[in-house]
């Protein structure tokens, strides 16, 4: 079967390069397509293992804040990671949307409530035994 008469030229083209052009256009297709299945799946394992570990609330402290911004395909990209730090001295970063980066500043301390590597929420504690009462 002879293809339509916009391709006849381009698939005329096709035929007529020898065969490890073939070979190399099957190679780097295959190549493309394997990279793309296998970031996907990578993606999808790491979603699948955070909601499968569960939630933890967690007495730490806000020792770092930091954004990172990425340029794409899509435009510009930023993204807020703040460190928390908790009472046995290990560190999490966790990346948090613009809103929560902003209610929080170095030094808070509150509750962390996280699952895996996704945040969910701090809560700031207040001490007013330490000078936060007026008179």
């Amino acid at each position: 079967m002879r293809a339509s008469a916009p391709l006849s030229g381009f698939v005329d083209m096709l035929l007529g390069l020898p065969w490890y052009y073939h070979i190399l256009f099957i190679f780097v297709m295959s190549l493309t397509g394997g990279i793309c299945l296998f970031l996907v799946i990578r993606w999808l394992l790491n979603v699948l293992h955070d909601r499968m570990r569960a939630e933890r609330v967690m007495v730490c402290s806000v020792v770092a804040k930091r954004t990172s911004a990425e340029r794409g395909i899509t435009g510009r990209k930023v993204k807020h990671y703040i460190t928390f730090e908790f009472r046995d001295k290990t560190r999490k970063e966790l990346c948090v949307d613009q809103g929560q980066f902003g209610e929080v500043i170095e030094g808070d301390k509150g509750k962390l409530t996280y699952q895996g590597s996704r945040y969910k929420a701090f809560t700031r504690v207040i001490n007013l035994s330490q000078g936060g009462q007026n008179g």
